[in-house]
């Protein structure tokens, strides 16, 4: 029986492990993503500032 018991334990033991290294992984999958997601919110920030920038130039110009 001892030697069963051991072979679940390891098995459990295993599990752990590849468990761990599966959440140590989605961990750094999630980092990633939430820096793409920065970046890309980033990105229509600045596309949106030279939207107003663009809108501003023109509506001074027919001002003048």
């Amino acid at each position: 029986m001892p030697n069963t018991n051991n072979q679940i334990q390891d098995l459990l033991n295993e599990f752990k492990a590849i468990n761990e290294k599966a959440r140590n992984y989605l961990s750094e999958v999630d980092k990633k993503i939430a820096q793409l997601d920065m970046k890309y919110a980033q990105s229509l920030v600045r596309y949106d500032i030279n939207i107003l920038k663009a809108a501003k130039s023109i509506l001074l110009a027919k001002k003048k």
